[in-house]
């Protein structure tokens, strides 16, 4: 977890990092990704996106728009974007992310799923609850291969499916699979 000494520490240290690479290096550009995190956890989205921006750029500029690198740094900018309200962009740097790590990883692969997960809940913000179940269809495939059925990461794709089949007007089903996740939260 992010504390006010960690942030401290971090600016401290981008600081001598620019010092010592310049402002472009992408060395410095993963301790601001690392930065923007911290703020992200201080409730300071804006900062974060305005250092994922920054960080962005010089990815691309080291390693290439189709790097996993990039993708990873799409994803955290996406959610920058998710907790700015601006669910559109989201949506937009999720999907370049997606296809990355598709063309990287696989369709199968764990990483694969967290950005479909979070892609489905830009779905749900949306009401597209149809969109958002055929997302979590794949996700959960995925997650079973990789994770036991009393796993977190399960509960939290139970939980979510329980908000689409909300959303879809189908309670019944939404219950079952929140009554599903419980046990595993309280673990």
């Amino acid at each position: 977890l992010a504390d006010k000494r960690n942030k401290e520490l971090l600016e401290q240290a981008l600081l001598i990092m620019k010092e010592c690479y310049g402002e472009h290096h992408v060395e410095v550009a993963k301790l601001k990704e690392n930065l923007s995190l911290v703020y992200g956890c201080f409730g300071e989205p804006n900062k974060k996106r305005i250092l994922l921006e920054e960080v962005l750029r010089i990815m691309i500029d080291f390693y290439g728009e189709h790097h996993i690198e990039v993708a990873g740094t799409l994803r955290n900018l996406a959610n920058a974007y998710g907790a700015l309200e601006e669910p559109h962009r989201q949506k937009e740097l999720l999907e370049q992310a997606l296809a990355i790590q598709k063309l990287h990883y696989g369709p199968q692969h764990i990483e694969v799923a967290g950005t479909l997960e979070d892609l489905s809940i830009v779905y749900y913000s949306f009401d597209n609850f149809e969109m958002q179940k055929e997302l979590l269809d794949q996700v959960f495939g995925i997650k079973k291969v990789f994770y036991p059925e009393n796993h977190e990461e399960i509960a939290k794709t139970l939980v979510n499916f329980g908000s689409c089949n909300y959303g879809l007007k189908n309670i019944a089903r939404a219950k079952e699979c929140w009554e599903q996740a419980l046990p595993i939260i309280k673990e």
